[in-house]
């Protein structure tokens, strides 16, 4: 959603809005990710486990 979900273009909110009710993750992969090691990274937050305190904090 980064740069493209915003005030202004709400096009996917019905999609968030179902992930919230749902908790489901909505996340898009980053573009440009043009090292090995960045996306190495990038694809290990998959597997974060956020505590109900995390998912607190985050709101």
């Amino acid at each position: 959603m980064q740069n493209k979900f915003n005030l202004a273009d709400r096009e996917w909110e019905s999609v968030v809005n179902h992930c919230t009710r749902e908790t489901i993750a909505f996340i898009l992969p980053i573009p440009g990710t043009s090292r090995r090691d960045h996306l190495a990274e990038n694809v290990q937050a998959a597997d974060i486990t956020l505590s109900d305190a995390d998912f607190s904090a985050l709101r």
